[in-house]
């Protein structure tokens, strides 16, 4: 929900900067709010959202333990940690590139890794959602088939396994390219 509040909040100077009356950011900050806007609001806050229903439809749901609580913690630090360090690459102001990874718009290398943690903590919390499943079948918790919920989770959850990865992996050359490897 914080990330939801950052990018509410950075929403109203974007707002304020495109209404014509009003002008409020210049071109170069437009742009740092711009994809920190972006970034908070479509990658950061809806992906924790996920992983937070990811979570809730194999436990709460189906009644079972997180199958790995240590492993998900961890998973929920790297996330944060990502982000942390992916907003504040961006209000350096070196790294006004929204959610690209073309060579003419280079951010600065944490930007990247920022995300590249993210993503990796992410796909920990998916699998820890799938090994939720696992002990759910294993110790019985359920009867027949996974709730509507539950069903529809799984699907998030395979989905976002190959979105994430797919995005992790195009982003380790980008950082590696960032370092003038």
């Amino acid at each position: 929900m914080v990330w939801l509040l950052i990018g509410g909040l950075l929403a109203i100077g974007v707002v304020l900067t495109r209404w014509p009356a009003v002008h409020w950011l210049p071109a170069d900050t437009f742009y740092m709010v711009l994809t920190a806007h972006g970034i908070d609001m479509l990658i950061f806050w809806i992906i924790f959202f996920e992983i937070a229903v990811l979570y809730f439809a194999a436990s709460t749901l189906l009644r079972c333990r997180i199958a790995t609580p240590k492993i998900a913690w961890l998973a929920f630090a790297l996330m944060l940690i990502g982000s942390i360090v992916n907003n504040v690459a961006v209000f350096r102001g070196a790294s006004s590139v929204m959610m690209t990874s073309y060579v003419p718009m280079m951010a600065e290398p944490n930007f990247y890794l920022g995300l590249i943690l993210f993503a990796v903590g992410a796909l920990i919390a998916c699998f820890v959602f799938f090994g939720t499943l696992v002990v759910a079948k294993k110790e019985k918790t359920y009867e027949g088939s996974v709730p509507l919920v539950t069903f529809g989770a799984i699907t998030a959850a395979i989905i976002a396994v190959f979105t994430i990865s797919s995005g992790a992996i195009i982003l380790i050359p980008t950082w590696l390219m960032s370092l003038a490897w």
